[in-house]
């Protein structure tokens, strides 16, 4: 008999199943809920109010967590309120399509008991694990996120009309970090960037933002890898300098070991950047190599770029 070896998932994908499989079980619980609530009497003359799948959900993440509001990522920023790092997400169902996925199932007379498999998943936070406006305006940077790079094109008669590209940055210019040596910014990556609980698990690369002052105003994570290599797609790194207006950047990534020898990859990617932002006007200014115990490796000092 064969045996079919059963595919590895990564971290993150892992992660997901997981959020997927826990939100399924609360999804029972849920059930039970609004069928419970329907077998209440309801006095006369009053008006029952029949909650949704997803704000029953809610409503238990409430009662466990004894928040009084939950939102997405989007509508917390929309408020000026920052998610604080670290904080575990609450997934809930994603919005349908017009054609949901148990009616295609059904037409096509497939079971729809494991319906809940292809279901997209949103993830809310409560007000608890935010940052207020006047704590998000006093923070020292701002992680960039790219919004709207690439349009959807709507159906029209015209099959040469395409996509309009709209790009989307709010920066935040409080406490704008000055650079002015290869020591400030080790300083200030050291302590501010990396996540002291992974940065001597795996390596990760960031891109710092520059205005022509050397303020640093933003950051962005460029690639996230294992425990001795991380890749780097150049396009991303340009493609978020080019958002948010930067006149530099510095690349800085971790190396796990301790070591902050760079590696012949680490040169070579930094040769490739620094001639992609001569052509792009976009100075790289430095690379920095830091280490768990805050050692750092300078391509700057070192006269490597």
């Amino acid at each position: 008999m064969k045996t079919i070896a059963k595919k590895q998932l990564s971290p993150a994908q892992e992660a997901r199943a997981n959020h997927r499989q826990n939100l399924v079980e609360t999804s029972k619980q849920a059930r039970k809920d609004i069928r419970d609530w329907s077998r209440l009497d309801c006095p006369v003359g009053f008006v029952r109010r029949t909650l949704t799948l997803n704000q029953t959900i809610v409503s238990i993440y409430m009662e466990q967590t004894g928040a009084k509001e939950f939102k997405t990522i989007g509508e917390w920023n929309r408020q000026g309120r920052r998610i604080r790092k670290g904080e575990k997400a609450f997934p809930i169902w994603g919005a349908a399509e017009k054609a949901t996925i148990q009616k295609r199932l059904l037409d096509r007379g497939e079971d729809t008991a494991h319906w809940h498999a292809l279901w997209p998943i949103a993830y809310l936070y409560h007000e608890g694990q935010t940052h207020t406006p006047e704590q998000a305006n006093k923070m020292d940077m701002v992680a960039l996120e790219p919004v709207e790079i690439y349009g959807k094109p709507e159906r029209t008669k015209n099959p040469n009309v395409v996509a309009e590209v709209k790009l989307s940055y709010i920066p935040t210019l409080d406490n704008l970090v000055q650079i002015g040596s290869s020591k400030d910014a080790a300083a200030y990556i050291g302590t501010s960037i990396f996540d002291p609980a992974t940065i001597a698990h795996h390596e990760t690369m960031y891109a710092l933002m520059l205005n022509r002052a050397n303020k640093c105003f933003a950051y962005y994570k460029a690639s996230e890898g294992g425990v001795s290599a991380t890749v780097l797609d150049v396009r991303m790194v340009f493609q978020a300098a080019i958002l948010s207006n930067a006149s530099a950047i510095i690349l800085t990534h971790n190396h796990p070991s301790g070591n902050n020898t760079p590696s012949p990859s680490d040169t070579a990617i930094t040769q490739k950047v620094k001639t992609i932002g001569e052509a792009m006007d976009i100075k790289l200014l430095d690379h920095i190599i830091m280490t768990p115990d805050k050692a750092f490796y300078s391509f700057a000092d070192e006269g490597m770029i």
